[in-house]
């Protein structure tokens, strides 16, 4: 199974999302990990629904053909690594005064 975890804007009225999060493949083990007492964190990063083994996206653009950025060496990082450089800058994406500048060609 896959766990997601976002953060973001969706704006429904422009039909255009600015989120990011975390892919977490084998989510019943890799969460199993994170429920360890005091390693548990170390391995997400304190990141509830994260794991060991996880990576990091972002969705822009239209919501019928949104743009994914995904870091591939993020998974390859333990949680507290994957927070501590944090892939794609602040915790959330603000948001926008005009969604259409989120609409870029692919």
């Amino acid at each position: 199974s896959l766990g997601f975890t976002a953060s973001g804007t969706v704006y429904t009225h422009a039909d255009v999302v600015d989120l990011q999060g975390t892919v977490v493949p084998a989510y019943a083990l890799n969460s199993a990990l994170g429920r360890i007492p005091i390693i548990g964190n170390i391995f997400t990063g304190g990141e509830k629904g994260s794991g060991l083994f996880a990576a990091n996206f972002r969705m822009t653009g239209p919501q019928e053909d949104p743009k994914v950025d995904v870091n591939p060496l993020s998974a390859l990082a333990p949680g507290f690594l994957r927070r501590l450089f944090g892939v794609f800058g602040e915790s959330a994406p603000a948001p926008v005064e005009d969604p259409s500048s989120l609409l870029t060609t692919q």
